[in-house]
């Protein structure tokens, strides 16, 4: 959704797919299911991204650390 919400604020799909690094194509199509209203996420899709966010940032700071040893 957020996404969505910022490159309709931009108004430059593509930029904003490449800043985000996700496909042009799936943005178009979730721009349009949203002007439809028919992009929703669940409260359980949202937990999972947020877990696997988490597991991300764990993963970047002990590839940090091994960098600068």
């Amino acid at each position: 959704m957020q996404a969505v919400y910022l490159s309709e604020q931009r108004g430059n799909v593509s930029l904003v797919a490449q800043e985000l690094g996700i496909c042009k194509e799936s943005l178009v199509n979730w721009r349009k299911l949203h002007k439809e209203g028919k992009l929703t996420i669940s409260s359980d899709t949202i937990n999972n991204l947020l877990l696997q966010c988490s597991l991300l940032d764990k993963q970047h700071f002990r590839i940090a650390d091994v960098l600068a040893t």
